[in-house]
């Protein structure tokens, strides 16, 4: 190990007085490990050049008929899939909850919802022109023909076909927060279909109104 000795000088000295002056502060050598200098000497550069996080203003981007958003998820009562289908307005067509039988990872709940959803459509007479999902899983697996998602291959084909002509996107969560909100609300709701919001609560139809405004939310990274 390589030792950095401080050189110090001695000075014969009283009291710290030398001459009737205030003697200079000495202070003894101190033996620091050369690795450690090269450490702390790197923490300091890797401090100065921290980047701040970037921000990102991301809001509902609807496509030019209906839109559809899903999302998935499972908690302590099991699997559910949600979504909604809108007018390029904002308008909603149709709003569904659905659970699902136990034993579905997250994953599988997300490619549920949007296989439900799109039955869902269909059985309803609605076109969907794009559907947008914030599992970048589930928009891999059916975007890509290269796709390893092979747990939910099935489920895979039966999207594709029920796309009928329709594009799936990854978006970010903060633009799909009416999704992610029923995903919430059916843990405690369950199973609901409906064309109308006068049956949800307001935590969704304000977050419903603030899309139909294009309001934009914040987000890091």
């Amino acid at each position: 190990m390589l030792i950095c000795q401080v050189p110090v000088c001695e000075l014969n000295c009283q009291d710290g007085i030398v001459n009737g002056k205030q003697a200079p502060l000495i202070k003894p050598s101190i033996a620091v490990p050369h690795s450690e200098l090269i450490t702390l000497a790197a923490l300091r550069v890797q401090k100065a050049f921290i980047p701040p996080p970037k921000i990102r203003w991301v809001s509902w981007d609807p496509s030019e008929n209906l839109t559809l958003n899903v999302d998935g998820s499972v908690d302590a009562l099991g699997p559910s899939g949600e979504g909604i289908i809108r007018e390029i307005n904002g308008r909603p067509k149709l709003l569904f909850m659905v659970r699902f039988d136990s034993g579905l990872s997250n994953t599988k709940a997300e490619f549920m919802a949007a296989l439900r959803g799109l039955r869902g459509a269909s059985l309803a007479g609605l076109a969907i022109s794009e559907v947008h999902t914030d599992s970048s899983v589930l928009a891999d697996a059916v975007n890509n023909s290269n796709s390893r998602s092979w747990d939910c291959y099935y489920l895979v084909r039966c999207i594709r076909k029920e796309l009928r002509g329709a594009k799936l996107r990854h978006i970010y969560r903060e633009a799909n927060q009416v999704a992610y909100a029923l995903a919430k609300d059916a843990h405690t709701c369950g199973s609901l279909v409906s064309s109308s919001l006068s049956v949800f609560n307001s935590h969704i139809k304000a977050l419903v109104a603030l899309d139909h405004k294009r309001t934009p939310s914040c987000r890091l990274g």
